[in-house]
């Protein structure tokens, strides 16, 4: 899984390194997303199966409101593709196919072409083991996407965790 998100992100030259740059580069000042510490019970499935799956999120209260929508599209994109376990991928297709995906003009801001990626992640999750029934879980790579988010924002100086760190997240992770 490493190496098919890894392969992506290098046919389309992205770095960890370029998206901080490009981050930094599209991002406003300081207008973080509006953060909502009581959607727990609106996401109560998709945090549900990451208790139950051990993911340790330090704190969920941390979380935007597009970076906890982004996790719970995250476990209906698995669903939807008959995939029981929760990765990096279903993350991925999730912050770039939100409405007004920053992650996706970010792409854009460096000449990448968002619907090709996007393209090549819909591959990926379509190669992924489909099952039917039993329980979605977190797998280890994307547990530890979300144990990090929190980390990386606060190396960055922020308070929230936004779909920015996912993503930044998420390619660290990827690395061979």
């Amino acid at each position: 899984m490493k190496k098919k998100i890894t392969e992506i992100a290098c046919a389309t030259s992205v770095s960890s390194a370029s998206m901080t740059g490009a981050v930094a580069a599209i991002a406003e000042p300081p207008q973080m997303e509006e953060p909502t510490p009581t959607r727990i019970d609106v996401l109560e499935g998709t945090f549900s199966t990451l208790r139950s799956s051990h993911a340790m999120i330090k704190n969920i209260n941390k979380f935007t409101q597009n970076s906890l929508q982004a996790v719970q599209n995250c476990e209906k994109i698995a669903a939807d593709n008959g995939n029981q376990e929760l990765a990096q991928e279903h993350l991925l297709y999730a912050l770039l196919t939100q409405d007004d995906s920053l992650i996706l003009k970010l792409f854009e801001k460096m000449n990448i072409q968002g619907q090709l990626f996007i393209n090549s992640i819909e591959q990926a999750i379509g190669k992924r083991p489909k099952v039917q029934g039993g329980q979605a879980y977190v797998g280890q790579d994307l547990n530890n996407v979300l144990i990090h988010a929190e980390d990386e924002a606060k190396r960055m100086g922020d308070e929230y965790v936004s779909v920015e760190h996912l993503f930044l997240c998420n390619a660290e992770v990827c690395k061979p």
